[in-house]
């Protein structure tokens, strides 16, 4: 089994860093594409646009360290799969509550 503790954090004054921290237990190959979903959803969430801060993510797993700073333009693209789709699925919902 896998469990995995998250950690938020903001530093500074107006959002200037953000950093994501994901411990993995467990033997089962991590993905640091997941904190990058973890990011996106963390900018729609607050509300922030991803070129205005840092983020740095870091993934813990078998004695290990990962990081990763991905670049402004893949979070937003990120960000705009999960709006796009999060509008496909409310309408799939709402036709099967029509229909």
């Amino acid at each position: 089994a896998m469990s995995s503790f998250m950690l938020f954090l903001i530093c500074a004054s107006y959002c200037t860093l953000s950093i994501i921290h994901d411990l993995k237990t467990g033997t089962t190959p991590a993905h640091i594409e997941q904190l990058d979903i973890y990011a996106a959803l963390f900018c729609l969430e607050y509300r922030v646009k991803p070129e205005k801060i840092q983020i740095e993510l870091r993934l813990y797993q078998n004695n290990e360290i990962l990081v990763h700073a991905p670049a402004d333009d893949e979070i937003a693209s990120i960000m705009d799969k999960i709006v796009s789709f999060d509008k496909i699925i409310k309408s799939i919902k709402n036709q099967e509550v029509a229909g």
